[in-house]
């Protein structure tokens, strides 16, 4: 997934990774870890990006 947003402007991922996290304490509630879990490390990947773009 990372790959396929490298273009993207960095607001757009900043955007996208306050949108994820959002879904991520959303699945956690709902009790869906495994799923929280896969969005945390997406996360962790985006925000990778963002801070190598600067």
């Amino acid at each position: 997934m990372v790959e396929e947003l490298k273009n993207l402007p960095e607001n757009e991922l900043g955007r996208l990774v306050q949108t994820l996290e959002e879904e991520m304490h959303t699945a956690a509630e709902e009790l869906r870890f495994e799923y929280a879990a896969r969005l945390r490390d997406e996360i962790k990947e985006l925000r990778r990006e963002l801070r190598d773009a600067r």
